[in-house]
């Protein structure tokens, strides 16, 4: 019965934000754009899905293709675009530069969640992590190949959010000042965030202990 309470939870938590999210007719445009980025986040944890089941073990092309997108930065950041009072036209959500710039943060981010999670997720039984097909290649090069994507794809991004372009720089800087790629870096840098008791502390810290306000 723990897994079934477990399971109604999390679907009644799932479908109430859902069901809240379209009650308001007024994002009907809004909502058709995070609705593409549900369906692609959707599809992309499908196939990782079926893949560990199948026991296929991806190339690292393959497995990059879906990874940038069900870390489901497509579906966060592209809602928060709408909410910064800035106007977001067809030719700005569909523009190649917007592909770009979440291109290179979900690279940038793939690979540093990869690299840390690698031994938790081999306790876990997972095959399809990026960091394992790199080393299936690059044998003993892999850490040094590992950490020079990540910051070539960090250093891209910077350039794409400084340089004027298509995208107002309010939305860019959504995906790099306003903590998406810096929490990102801080998360998994130098540790595994989900497993390190440093970083849990400091998340309880901040949910549960009360702020203290200067006099």
């Amino acid at each position: 019965m723990s897994d079934a309470r477990i399971s109604w939870a999390k679907t009644a938590l799932l479908t109430s934000v859902v069901d809240d999210f379209f009650d308001d007719q007024k994002k009907n445009k809004k909502t058709s754009y995070i609705n593409g980025e549900w369906l692609d986040m959707l599809r992309c944890m499908m196939t990782e899905a079926e893949w560990q089941r199948s026991q296929y073990v991806p190339t690292f092309e393959e497995y990059m293709e879906c990874g940038v997108t069900s870390l489901t930065h497509g579906a966060t950041v592209i809602s928060g675009m709408f909410f910064i009072g800035v106007k977001l036209t067809d030719d700005i959500i569909k523009h190649q530069e917007y592909n770009e710039v979440f291109r290179l943060v979900g690279t940038c981010s793939r690979l540093l969640n990869d690299i840390r999670g690698i031994e938790r997720e081999a306790m876990d039984g997972k095959l399809t992590n990026g960091v394992s097909l790199v080393a299936l290649v690059v044998a003993c090069r892999y850490k040094r190949l590992k950490w020079k994507r990540v910051d070539t794809a960090r250093r891209k991004l910077l350039k794409l959010v400084l340089r004027e372009g298509a995208i107002p720089r309010p939305c860019k800087q959504l995906f790099w000042n306003w903590k998406m790629c810096k929490n990102l870096h801080l998360f998994y840098y130098r540790t595994d965030g989900f497993s390190s008791p440093k970083m849990v502390s400091a998340v309880n810290a901040i949910i549960k202990e009360p702020l203290e306000l200067g006099r």
